[in-house]
């Protein structure tokens, strides 16, 4: 699972939910726009889920080296303006 957690850090930029999230801040309602949020949906509700238990268990150097490898590797500026990674880092803040 750590691998797979690795690719998805790694990769996160490339992915459609990410690529496309620009779409879901327009607010005309066309079917364009609704696939991108039904598959934003769907990847929070599966992999985001399945993954955030993983992250949670690691310890401190895991998650400094997964930060590294975002930060190495991924557009921020794009990736933050999405909703992926708004609940990532909400579920992530310490309660």
């Amino acid at each position: 699972m750590l691998t797979l957690l690795t690719l998805l850090v790694a990769c996160f930029d490339q992915l459609d939910v990410v690529k496309d999230a620009s779409l879901l801040d327009s607010l005309d309602d066309t079917s364009e726009r609704a696939e991108v949020e039904r598959q934003t949906n769907a990847f929070l509700a599966s992999v985001m889920q399945s993954i955030l238990p993983i992250v949670a268990k690691s310890n401190l150097c895991m998650i400094t080296g997964l930060l590294g490898l975002l930060l190495d590797r991924s557009n921020i500026a794009a990736v933050a303006r999405t909703k992926v990674s708004g609940v990532w880092c909400l579920n992530k803040i310490p309660r």
